[in-house]
């Protein structure tokens, strides 16, 4: 079961995702681009660099 689910992997979307997260919320996130969020040349850039953190501190 999930607290929250967001359509949509954008910079609003990820950041709706890691704001739940951070307040213990279980979270499912839909993104239609098939690269995987390391490949993307946006990856850890502008609002994104928080989700670049935080996958780094889970090593990933």
């Amino acid at each position: 079961m999930f607290d929250a689910v967001v359509v949509g992997g954008g910079a609003a979307g990820m950041m709706a995702a890691i704001t739940a997260a951070e307040r213990g919320k279980h979270v499912l996130l839909f993104r239609k681009e098939r690269t995987a969020w390391a490949e993307d040349p946006h990856y850890g850039q502008g609002p994104l660099q928080r989700n670049k953190q935080l996958r780094a501190a889970h090593g990933d």
